[in-house]
């Protein structure tokens, strides 16, 4: 995803090197559990084993995964894509530093709460804001 995601592919030897499927295979299962701090917890975690997955790319994983699980059921549970646009118009950084990804779903609930609006329609107007800029 992203201009990083190419890196998965052309870093190092190849993308079997670079990709840990028992890594994803442990996101997939996570975003599967309505668990929101045991996801969270796991994008802060250093201890990724899959080149370039950062706070962006995995968030955008974490977004499609707890969705496709949760949006009917449990819609509370589909946990937003926290990036260099969502975290430069929330915080005010051009990056999207790890340590803010808990303030971010923590504070976005309270916001839309606030707005009456749910948190993708929040996201999309982030993004699309960003474009119009």
């Amino acid at each position: 995803g992203g201009s990083e995601g190419r890196y998965i592919y052309v870093m190092g030897k190849s993308f079997e090197f670079n990709f840990d499927i028992g890594e994803y295979k442990l996101l997939f299962s996570l975003c599967n559990k309505p668990d929101k701090l045991k996801i969270i917890k796991y994008c802060e975690s250093n201890s990724r084993k899959i080149i370039r997955f950062g706070t962006s790319f995995i968030t955008k994983h974490v977004k499609f995964i707890t969705k496709y699980f949760h949006k009917e059921k449990n819609p509370e549970l589909v946990l937003p894509i926290f990036d260099s646009i969502i975290c430069e118009s929330m915080f005010g950084y051009k990056t999207s530093p790890v340590k803010y990804i808990s303030d971010y779903y923590e504070y976005l609930p309270k916001l839309c709460e606030v707005k009456k609006c749910t948190p993708e329609l929040f996201e999309n107007v982030l993004f699309n804001r960003s474009q119009s800029q």
